[in-house]
């Protein structure tokens, strides 16, 4: 049985279907490759987002306590600070009472003593004076200019009180 093929186109076809899938299966091989890179690329890229983003998240954690933790503190010295100033308030709110107190115990007493006397806050005693500090302080916002007036009255109640 004789081949109706010749020798060398049996050659010719030997090649072809032993050397046709090589050069497909390079292509595959290097497409392979190529995919096997790039994924083994795109897994580094994505292992590193994410490491970055982790480190991120922890640092904003550690930001966030940081933060709380002032927060707390500040709270806790405000808190004391708060409790401190209440304890002065009361304890001057008791002071001015007690001075009050004795000035109008004072005022009393003197009133008593200087008898027929002008009693302060009534008649005329220093009317003038009086209507000078007020028309000042009503004009200014500061005090100061005023200082002088309010040495003046000082000076006619002083006179008041011991003259009676």
């Amino acid at each position: 049985m004789t081949c109706p093929i010749s020798s060398s186109q049996r050659a010719y076809f030997l090649l072809y279907y032993l050397y046709l899938p090589v050069p497909a299966t390079k292509d595959k091989i290097v497409q392979d490759f190529q995919s096997s890179v790039l994924k083994e690329e795109w897994s580094k890229r994505q292992s590193a987002i994410l490491t970055r983003a982790n480190e991120r998240k922890a640092q904003n954690k550690q930001h966030q306590a940081e933060l709380e933790e002032k927060l707390n503190a500040w709270k806790e010295h405000d808190t004391a600070a708060q409790k401190q100033l209440d304890e002065q308030m009361n304890a001057l709110k008791g002071q001015f009472v007690d001075k009050h107190l004795d000035v109008m115990s004072d005022v009393g007493r003197l009133e008593r003593k200087m008898g027929t006397g002008p009693k302060f806050g009534e008649g005329k005693a220093c009317l003038n004076t009086r209507v000078n500090l007020i028309q000042c302080y009503k004009e200014n916002d500061d005090i100061r200019p005023c200082n002088d007036i309010m040495a003046a009255l000082e000076q006619c109640v002083s006179k008041t009180v011991t003259s009676h």
